[in-house]
C-alpha cells in the first residue's frame, strides 16, 4: 500500500513518464537521419538512395556511404558527448534540490531543457544553419537534466510513495523502464512516415508540443512530494539528513562510508546500471547508422519500424519479466536470465546479414530491461528517505557520465572497424555486459539477508514492523 495521503496514495509518475517519453523519443533518430542527410549535400551528391545497397565494396556508391556512415558517427560524438557531459552536473544539482524543495524540481527542468533542444533542431532544419550549431541544443538539454534527471525525479518520488521493500516499489519501478520503452516504440513506429510525409521539421514541432503537455501535468496534475512527506528510518541519526543539499561530494561520502557493507553493495548496483546505461545509449546511437548501412541500408520509414519493434519487445519483457518472472524467482536470478538475453541479442545483432536476423537478434534480448529497475529498487531499499535523492543524483551522475563515455568509447570504435566488420562494435558491448554480470554473480554471493526498518511520520509501525525485530 502506498504511503501518503489524499491523492499521494493514488497519483503516480507513470502518465507523466508517458506523455515526456513521447516528446523525447525522436530527438537522436530525426537528428541523426538530418545529419546524413546533410552530409550527403555538403559532399555535393545529388541523386543518392539512403535505401539503396551496393554490394560491390569497391564502387564509389559503396565509399561514398561508408563515408557518410563515418562522418555522422563523428557528429553524433559530438552532440552525445556535448550532452552527457553537462548533465554529469546538473543530475546531481537537480536530483539534490529535490529532497528540499519537492522531485517536482528534477521533473520539470528536463523538460526546458528538451524544449530548448528542440527548438535549436528546429532553426538548423528551418533556416539551414551549420551543424556545429546542433551543439548549443545538446548543450541546453543537457543544462536541464535531461532524460537522466527526469528518470531520478521519478524514481525519487515512486520511493516517497511506496513501502520499503515492498512488491509495489519493486513494479513501480519496473514500470519506469516499462512505459519509457512503450512510449519510445508508439513514437519510433510513426517517426518515419511522419519524416517521409512532412520533413524534419515535424518531429521537432511534436516534440515542443509533448514537453508543454508534460509540464502542465507535472505541476497541475502531479502532487509534490517532499521527505518530510515520507516515512523516515526507526533509527535514523541527526547526520542522516544532508543539511547542505548542493554539498554532493559530502553528502554522497557519508551515504557510502556510515555502513561499509551498504557502500559496496551501493557500489555494486551503481556499476551494473552504468555499464548498462553505457550500453544501452551506444546501442539507440549506433543502431540507426547501422541499420541505414550496408547491409540493410534502411530509410526513415523502415528505419522507424526497426527502432519501434526494440522499444515494443524490451517493454514487453520488461513487463513479463517484473510482473511474472519475478514472482517466481529471485531479483539476482531475473538478473542473470536478463543479462543473458542481453549478451545473445548483442552478438545475434553483429553477425546478422539480413533483416530476419536483425530482428531475431531484437527477440533475443527480450529481458534487455529488466536489470536496471531491479537495481534501482535494491538501492531504494538500502537507504532511507532522507537520502534517496543522494542516492539517485548520484545514480544518475554515474548514467550521465555513462551517456558522456559511450559516444566517445562506441562512435570511434564504429567508425574504426566499418572497415572490417561493421557489427564488431555490438561485440565489444557484450563485451562490456560479460562484465557486469560477473558483479551481478559476486553480489549474489556476498549481499547478506537484511531487512530496513521505517516507520510512519505519525510515529506508528509500517506493516507490522517494529524496530526490535529490526536486523
Amino acid at each position: 500500500m502506498a504511503i501518503g495521503r489524499g491523492l499521494y496514495k493514488y497519483v503516480a509518475t507513470e502518465h507523466v513518464l508517458i506523455v515526456y517519453m513521447l516528446a523525447y523519443s525522436p530527438i537522436i533518430p530525426t537528428q541523426t537521419q538530418y545529419i546524413e542527410k546533410r552530409i550527403i549535400e555538403q559532399l555535393g551528391v545529388i541523386n543518392f538512395t539512403q535505401s539503396k545497397c551496393d554490394a560491390n565494396k569497391s564502387s564509389p556508391e559503396y565509399r561514398l556511404r561508408e563515408k557518410v556512415q563515418q562522418e555522422s558517427s563523428v557528429w553524433s560524438l559530438y552532440l552525445t558527448a556535448t550532452l552527457a557531459l553537462a548533465v554529469i552536473f546538473s543530475a546531481n544539482i537537480w536530483g539534490a534540490l529535490s529532497d528540499k524543495y519537492g522531485r517536482h524540481v528534477a521533473l520539470v527542468m528536463p523538460c526546458v531543457g528538451l524544449a530548448a533542444n528542440s527548438a535549436v533542431n528546429l532553426l538548423v532544419v528551418y533556416f539551414h544553419l551549420p551543424l556545429y550549431v546542433l551543439i548549443f541544443g545538446s548543450l541546453a538539454q543537457g543544462i536541464g537534466g535531461d532524460i537522466t534527471t527526469f528518470i531520478v525525479g521519478c524514481a525519487g518520488y515512486n520511493s516517497d510513495v511506496t513501502m520499503p521493500e515492498s512488491r509495489e516499489r519493486t513494479i513501480r519501478f519496473i514500470l519506469i523502464d516499462v512505459f519509457y520503452c512503450f512510449a519510445g516504440s508508439i513514437c519510433q513506429f510513426s517517426l518515419g512516415f511522419i519524416i517521409r510525409t512532412f520533413g524534419f521539421e515535424a518531429p521537432y514541432l511534436s516534440v515542443i508540443g509533448f514537453v508543454v503537455i508534460t509540464a502542465g501535468f507535472i505541476i497541475c496534475l502531479l502532487p509534490d512530494r517532499r521527505v518530510a512527506d515520507t516515512v523516515t528510518f526507526v533509527n535514523s541519526r541527526e547526520e542522516e539528513v544532508p543539511s547542505n543539499p548542493l554539498n554532493i561530494v559530502k553528502n554522497v561520502r557519508r551515504v557510502f562510508t556510515q555502513d561499509k557493507l551498504r557502500g559496496w553493495l551501493l557500489a555494486g548496483f551503481n556499476y551494473i546500471i552504468f555499464s548498462n546505461i553505457l550500453v544501452s545509449v551506444a546501442w539507440v546511437a549506433i543502431s540507426v547508422l547501422y541499420t541505414t548501412g550496408e547491409p540493410f541500408c534502411m530509410d526513415p520509414l523502415y528505419e522507424g519500424y526497426y527502432q519501434g519493434t526494440m522499444n515494443g519487445i524490451y517493454g514487453i519483457g520488461v513487463l513479463f519479466g517484473g510482473t511474472v518472472v519475478c514472482k517466481y524467482l529471485s531479483k539476482f536470478w531475473s538478473m542473470h536470465l536478463a543479462s543473458l538475453t542481453i549478451v545473445a541479442s548483442l552478438v545475434i545483432t553483429a553477425v546478422a546479414q539480413n533483416y530476419l536476423t536483425l530482428y531475431l537478434g531484437l527477440a533475443a534480448g527480450f529481458f534487455t530491461f529488466l536489470t536496471t529497475p531491479l537495481c534501482r529498487t535494491s538501492m531504494a531499499n538500502l537507504v532511507g528517505p532522507n537520502q534517496q535523492g543522494v542516492v539517485f543524483a548520484f545514480s544518475g551522475c554515474l548514467m550521465s557520465l555513462a551517456g558522456f563515455l559511450s559516444p566517445i568509447i562506441f562512435n570511434a570504435i564504429y567508425s574504426s572497424t566499418l572497415h572490417f566488420m561493421t557489427g564488431f562494435v555490438y561485440l565489444t558491448m557484450a563485451l562490456l555486459v560479460l562484465i557486469s554480470w560477473g558483479v551481478i554473480v559476486l553480489l549474489h554471493i556476498f549481499e547478506p539477508k537484511r531487512r530496513n526498518c521505517y516507520v510512519a511520520i505519525d510515529g506508528q509501525d509500517v506493516a507490522g514492523v517494529n524496530s526490535d525485530k529490526c536486523a
